[in-house]
């Protein structure tokens, strides 16, 4: 009967025989004995502990923006070529403002993790996120009202863009105090001037050109559209754009990148 019991339930019943055994240890010994028996908690022994080794794995990436200096103004310069497409700015505004600073931008590793990075490429990639859905992407437009780009009419361009969207990172030769492998306020190479500024430029959308430009180099793609309803359709463009980024939000994503794998996305 008590290899049916269950362990719970078998706890129980032991219980419940102890507390019997001072009426029916004069009544039979035999029973006795066989209640002790299976209350037994201790013996003589050898006792083997094996422990495995603690690894740290981790990293973390930390990006953060200079709440001082995290928004640009999207314009053109001053003394457009194009006769026919005026870009008005604001008067208090003297030229367009395409940089950003980063406030901090650190990767730790733990030492195990530090190991497996040897022999693989390292790199941090920047990108302007994008949205659940196409709706919420204020970066991203799919209208060629000109009808110029190629008849790649549905594709998904953008308004704006990262001049440099990403950098190498050189490993420590050893490991580094706190594990601290990279710091952009110590970079030199990709951070020359030490402002930890990063810029933005003109995207797909215009050719990665300013506007003025992009639409004078198009007219001759211009196909059965006069002149005057060419720059018509191209103001419409441009009055997109303005209801899709004036005043709004993009997120700036930092990535930590090594051979396949991607943190801190």
């Amino acid at each position: 009967m008590r290899k049916e019991l269950k362990s719970k339930s078998r706890r129980k019943w032991l219980l419940g025989g102890s507390l019997a055994f001072a009426s029916v240890a004069l009544l039979t010994t035999g029973f006795a004995t066989w209640v002790i028996g299976t209350q037994k908690t201790s013996g003589d022994g050898q006792l083997h502990i094996g422990v495995d080794t603690a690894e740290d794995n981790s990293v973390e990436l930390t990006f953060n923006l200079d709440e001082n200096n995290n928004e640009i103004f999207v314009a053109e310069d001053v003394g457009s070529s194009n006769p026919y497409l005026t870009i008005k700015r604001e008067e208090t505004v003297t030229k367009p403002d395409w940089d950003i600073k980063i406030k901090e931008l650190n990767v730790v590793v733990g030492d195990t993790f530090y190991e497996s990075l040897k022999g693989k490429d390292l790199k941090i990639v920047f990108e302007l996120q994008k949205g659940v859905n196409a709706a919420e992407d204020k970066n991203s437009v799919t209208n060629d009202n000109v009808g110029v780009r190629g008849g790649q009419t549905g594709s998904s361009w953008n308004y704006i863009k990262l001049a440099k969207s990403e950098f190498n990172v050189t490993l420590p030769d050893s490991y580094p105090a706190g594990g601290k492998i990279y710091d952009i306020s110590s970079d030199t190479t990709n951070n020359p001037d030490g402002k930890n500024t990063f810029s933005f430029y003109w995207g797909s959308y215009f050719g990665e050109k300013a506007p003025s430009d992009f639409y004078k180099e198009k007219e001759g793609s211009r196909g059965s559209l006069t002149l005057r309803e060419y720059y018509q359709k191209a103001l419409q463009e441009l009055q997109a754009m303005k209801t899709a980024l004036n005043g709004g939000e993009l997120t700036l994503t930092a990535t930590f990148e090594y051979g396949q794998t991607t943190v801190g996305k």
